[in-house]
């Protein structure tokens, strides 16, 4: 048995980076505490020169993996540009957890599930593999709370039926508004937009083609797309829905509730600290950057003035699918009306 698979079951900083379906392997790297702590995306970005890793077949890896405890991690899911990386850093400091933010092999499941019938893992065996990465991602003294990558609420109905979820989200036209106020902002929205789309397409949601979306409609896209997968559990099981105009005007009692939803201990002295102290004074994805609601709230407007016409054309397309297919207008209606 290699180093890194040995140490699996007793050392949670062995963590497995990547799943390879081409190749039926994984990629198992040696973390740090602060790896874990500090950066917002367990992609490529964690990788350095010199760190400890190795490619293992994927039963190898099965085989320990199965051995482990049968603890469940908590999610964070969201929409995209939502704070949910905020919510995340918010959630570790109040509480006792682990963070795991956007893991790559669930952004690998996730994608596969969005081939539908040209997946290369059949539904049972992908609900399998996720729940071995639920049992690694889980280990540990504390409890793990798992930042989901935006494009992963398909993922949803297949978690652990145990493990407890908070959604977090905006308004259509506010999503719209914080989404085209990025500079890089078609890259971005191109770069999930077929995704998106199939996973639309499996809903029997009927769309004009994808070359034909304008910039405003991409964004509109991009919340569609995670409502309508995170709708569909909303009526199925307990999920905490998180507004997040709405924690920003009450973020005491919102983290609290969060917290408490996502079975973690916490205190109301404890949310005070978290909320006074730099994270909401800094741009989560990026803390050597500040910002803040109040600077939020002038990105928004600003966007809201320079992209009126996409930002109507996106809302057009939302109420217009919604007018005619009773699963948008049931996605709509949900998180318009979450508490």
């Amino acid at each position: 048995m290699s180093g890194l698979l040995d140490n699996l079951k007793i050392d949670r900083f062995v963590f497995p980076h990547q799943l390879d379906l081409m190749n039926d392997s994984v990629l198992l790297v040696r973390l740090s505490n602060a790896d874990l702590r500090d950066h917002s995306f367990l992609d490529q970005r964690i990788l350095r020169q010199g760190m400890t890793h190795e490619w293992l077949r994927w039963s190898e890896f099965e085989a320990v993996a199965q051995t482990l405890s049968k603890k469940v991690p908590a999610y964070i899911f969201h929409v995209g540009h939502c704070g949910s990386t905020l919510l995340s850093r918010l959630v570790c400091a109040a509480t006792d957890t682990q963070a795991l933010r956007e893991p790559l092999p669930m952004r690998t499941i996730a994608f596969d599930q969005a081939d539908g019938r040209a997946a290369l893992l059949a539904d049972d065996v992908l609900r399998a593999r996720l729940h071995i990465f639920e049992r690694v991602w889980a280990r540990g003294p504390s409890k793990t709370v798992v930042k989901a990558s935006s494009i992963c609420s398909n993922l949803m109905e297949r978690i652990d039926s145990a493990a407890p979820i908070a959604f977090v989200y905006q308004q259509p036209e506010t999503h719209l508004a914080v989404t085209l106020a990025g500079e890089n902002t078609l890259q971005d929205l191109r770069g999930f937009a077929q995704n998106r789309y199939r996973r639309l397409q499996e809903r029997d949601i009927d769309m004009q083609p994808l070359a034909a979306f304008t910039v405003g409609e991409l964004a509109a896209l991009t919340w569609l797309t995670e409502a309508v997968s995170a709708s569909r559990v909303l009526t199925r099981r307990m999920v905490a829905t998180l507004d997040f105009d709405r924690f920003l005007e009450q973020p005491d009692d919102s983290l609290a509730d969060v917290c408490r939803h996502l079975d973690l201990e916490t205190g109301p002295e404890r949310c005070r600290i978290a909320l006074n102290g730099p994270i909401m004074r800094t741009y989560s994805k990026a803390p050597e950057h500040a910002y803040g609601p109040e600077l939020r709230n002038e990105i928004i407007g600003d966007s809201r003035a320079r992209n009126s016409n996409e930002i109507a054309r996106g809302m057009r397309w939302i109420n217009g699918l919604a007018a005619r297919n009773a699963e948008v207008t049931a996605a709509v209606n949900a998180l318009s009306s979450a508490p």
